[in-house]
């Protein structure tokens, strides 16, 4: 099961270097297996969403307490905020 059609702000890269990790170091502590560091680079740029096992693997090996500290702030586009304004209140 993947996270989602979208792709979500993931804070990898950010959490990965606040502990001093390389993307191979991390995906070894993952157990993410031979092609790891290729996956957490490609979760990095955004170019693949991680299953959410892997975000389970990626959180505990970041020393995150849920998986919910690997997400970024929600962004709302502004689309959808335009569309909310023109809703009538009668």
């Amino acid at each position: 099961m993947r996270v989602g059609q979208y792709k979500p702000n993931l804070r990898i890269a950010e959490l990965r270097k606040a502990r001093g990790l390389t993307q191979a170091e991390l995906a070894e502590k993952a157990k993410l297996g031979p092609s790891g560091q290729v996956q957490v680079a490609k979760f990095e740029n955004r170019a693949r969403t991680p299953t959410w096992d892997t975000l389970a693997r990626l959180a505990a090996a970041l020393g995150c307490k849920t998986i919910n500290e690997l997400f970024g702030p929600m962004r709302v586009s502004r689309r959808l905020s335009t569309r909310r304004s023109r809703r009538r209140t009668d």
